[in-house]
Order: structure tokens, then C-alpha cells, then sequence
């Protein structure tokens, strides 16, 4: 993989993918197997809104671009494709490449019919869906490497094998294939339907004795249904074996609450995909806070790797009286606006009255709550890159070659040139109308 370029901030999430004439027909027939109407980009019941996701394997050539025998193993990919259609034809495409065990052998852990997981140490790329042309599906591509995103050669996906039918499609028996090539790399592809779940989490909250559960008053108004908006799956759990109760009286401090994490973190494998959530009655390093991260990330330039405390017992700001818990619905909508943060989410005014308000601004300034996320924090746990948004993310730094000529450097240039290009030509012909 050729690098020509390095950013602090994570890789800007896709845009609406440029389709040409020649794409138009494989895609009705490729939407089509997944039940989406390929002309306006929209499923058949009506719905403005929604998404499907896929499993990519990329196998290389064992004998290399030059058909020789290789010197040195390319190692075989795979990782999930996330796809999301919107009104006015907007289809965004996003993906993450995990290195796989073996050439014979996946590190995947699921479910055929789901979004899988894959080890977090494995991470290498991630994928940003930028143009179909014909058969051709191009990616630029980004390796978090280093403390930096480093761009790479895009990915180019072609596709000669006919969609398969909706039937085999859904049983998840049959996918579209074909040939790929990134830099000097080619190979095969494989792309397999896992369902319209983008992606699926785990939630594991924890309390003191002396605090309540987060529980949803309303059946409408879960952690479940705040990420769901997203195309995402999440299971909650309830554990009360891992944490004890502070000295009496006294409030959490950070020791306690990281050894407290620390126990979690160290139980859980390298494959999960989990949240930790604490419910004390305080916080020593916040008297007043209703909760708080546990530890650095989560930020435009770190990658989320948090979990998250809330503080029960922490009294209300007016109009509203009493303690944090005593108000169920805001106290469960804490744990979510702590979760939002995990992922990368600042507090903003900005945000209205959705979840990544600040609490108290939020008692003050909003009569009402709203149980959502804005539509561009669901667009980014959508499309953002699982290095950024999973828990725990701890990535290796493999070395990445440098190119040997410089046409490798030019190669996204070029891609992103002829786009900018065809956006132009567009603009001419509506302004000579």
C-alpha cells in the first residue's frame, strides 16, 4: 500500500458516491437482490432512509501483479462494508479491513446473518466509498498508523460475476465477486450479505448498592432505541459482580473507578466490542457532574477508546428538584449522552435538545428532550471508521512500504481530479440552461 499523505484528524466520512450511466443497470440489478428500489435508491416500503451491510474478503494473487512467484506472503483482508441509502439518490458506502488469520482462514466472530467482529489488533485500513464507474467500485484508503491517518492507494473492486438472486442473496449462500487491485496488489473479491444492521455493540452497566439502575421508563426510549436510529444493534446488560462500594460517604475517586474498569477491560477478549458503563453516587474529581470519561480519546483527534461513569445521586439544577436518579428517563438519557462521548461526540450547544446537550444546559434551555442523535452524529456512527468509534482500540503500527514510483502517489490525485472535473462540467451545463 503506497502512503502519500498523513492527517491527525479521522478520514471525513463518504459523500453521496458518483455513479456514471454505465454503473446504472448492475446497481438496479445489485439493489435489487436486497430488496432496494435502484432508481430512486430507496426501499420498496416507502422508508427515506436505510442500509445494508457486508462482509469483503480480498484474497491476493499468491503469484503477485508480475504473475512470478511471490518473495515475501501479501496477507489476505476481510472486514465489514457498510452501504446507506437517502432521498435525492444519495448512496454513501463505507468499510474497515481487518488482516485476516490465514489466506484459508477468517478471524471473523458472529453470526453469518450480523455484523461481525474482528480483532482489534488486526485493524488495518479504512475504507471510503468515492466512486462507481461501470463495474468499477474505487475507495481511498486510510491506515491509521503512528498517531496518524495515512493515506494509501485506493481500492478498486470490479465486479464480473451477475448478482445473485434475492433468495441466495438473503441466506447469505451466494455473493458477488470479482477482481480488485490496490497499488501493485491484485486479487479476488468476495462480498457477502450480512442484513441491514450496520454494525452491533454490547453495553455492560455496572452500579454501587446504593444507587438504581439506568432502567427506561418509557418502552420507547432505550439505549437500544437511541442507537437504532443508526443502523445499529445494541444488547444492554446488567453486572453487579465487578464493583464495590466506595468507603462510606466518601465519593468515587479515579483510582477507584479505573481499577474498577481496569478488571473489565481485562476480562474481555481482543475480538469485543463493548461499552462499560459505572453508576456511583459521585465523583470525587466532579462533586457536582453528572458523569464523566474515564480516560483520554474520544476527541477530533484521538480515537475513542473510553468507558464512561455516571454520577446518580448528583442533585438537579433547577426548575427540577431531587437527584439525578429520581428522574429516570434523564438519568437513562445520561448514560446515553456518556455512551455519544465514548464514541467520539462533543457536548455542544449545537446539538439542540438531542443527546450530546449538556445536561444542565440541556434542564434549563429545553422543555422538551429529544431521544435522538443529530443527523450528522448518525451519519457518523454510520460511516465513521471502527477505530475510532470501538471501545478499547488498541492498533498496531506495521510499517507501511513507501511507493517505488511516483505514479503510485499521483493515483488518488488523479481519481479525485477527474471527479471535481465532472462536478464542473455539470455545473456549466445547468448555469448555460
Amino acid at each position: 500500500m503506497a502512503q502519500f499523505a498523513e492527517r491527525k484528524n479521522p478520514p471525513d466520512v463518504p459523500g453521496a458516491l458518483q455513479i456514471d450511466e454505465a454503473a446504472r443497470d448492475w446497481l438496479q440489478s445489485w439493489t435489487g437482490s436486497l430488496g432496494l428500489d435502484g432508481a430512486g435508491l430507496r426501499h420498496r416500503s416507502g422508508e427515506a432512509k436505510t442500509g445494508a451491510s457486508f462482509v469483503l474478503e480480498l484474497l491476493p494473487d499468491p503469484h503477485g501483479a508480475s504473475g512470478a512467484a511471490a518473495t515475501g506472503a501479501t496477507p489476505a483482508h476481510e472486514g465489514p462494508l457498510r452501504v446507506t441509502f437517502e432521498e435525492e439518490e444519495i448512496l454513501r458506502l463505507s468499510g474497515d479491513l481487518y488482516e485476516r488469520p490465514s489466506r484459508d482462514r477468517s478471524g471473523r466472530v458472529g453470526d453469518l446473518a450480523e455484523p461481525p467482529w474482528f480483532a482489534r489488533s488486526a485493524y488495518r485500513v479504512y475504507l471510503r466509498g468515492v466512486e462507481i464507474r461501470g463495474r468499477d467500485t474505487v475507495f481511498n484508503c486510510f491506515r491509521w498508523q503512528d498517531s496518524v491517518w495515512v493515506v494509501c492507494s485506493d481500492l478498486v473492486l470490479t465486479q464480473t460475476s451477475v448478482p445473485p438472486s434475492t433468495e441466495s442473496f438473503r441466506d447469505t449462500t451466494a455473493a458477488l465477486r470479482g477482481d480488485y487491485m490496490h497499488g501493485a496488489e491484485r486479487g479476488t473479491f468476495c462480498l457477502a450479505w450480512t442484513g441491514s444492521v450496520l454494525r452491533r455493540a454490547l453495553v455492560e452497566i455496572d452500579k454501587v448498592t446504593a444507587v438504581a439502575w439506568p432502567d427506561a421508563p418509557d418502552p420507547a426510549r432505550t439505549i437500544e432505541s437511541a442507537f437504532r436510529a443508526a443502523s445499529w444493534r445494541v444488547e444492554v446488560e446488567h453486572n453487579c459482580s465487578s464493583i464495590a462500594d466506595p468507603p462510606h460517604g466518601e465519593l468515587a475517586t479515579d483510582e477507584f473507578l479505573n481499577e474498577a474498569a481496569d478488571r473489565f477491560r481485562k476480562k474481555l477478549p481482543d475480538t469485543a466490542w463493548h461499552y462499560y458503563v459505572q453508576c456511583h453516587r459521585g465523583l470525587a474529581a466532579a462533586p457536582d457532574g453528572f458523569g464523566r470519561l474515564l480516560s483520554d480519546g474520544g476527541s477530533a483527534t484521538e480515537p475513542a477508546r473510553q468507558d464512561v461513569v455516571v454520577a446518580a445521586h448528583t442533585r438537579l439544577p433547577p426548575p427540577l428538584s431531587g437527584r439525578l436518579q429520581d428522574q429516570p428517563l434523564l438519568y437513562l438519557r445520561t448514560v446515553v449522552h456518556e455512551l455519544g462521548r465514548a464514541v467520539g461526540f462533543d457536548r455542544s450547544p449545537a446539538s439542540g435538545c438531542t443527546f450530546m446537550r449538556d445536561t444542565r444546559q440541556l434542564v434549563s434551555a429545553c422543555k422538551t428532550a429529544e431521544w435522538s442523535f443529530t443527523e450528522e452524529q448518525i451519519l457518523l456512527l454510520q460511516h465513521r471508521p471502527d477505530a475510532w468509534i470501538r471501545p478499547h482500540f488498541q492498533m498496531t503500527s506495521a510499517k507501511v512500504p513507501l511507493p517505488t514510483k511516483l505514479g503510485k502517489c499521483l493515483r488518488g490525485l488523479v481519481v479525485r481530479l477527474r471527479k471535481r472535473w465532472r462536478k464542473l462540467k455539470r455545473f456549466v451545463t445547468r448555469a448555460s440552461r
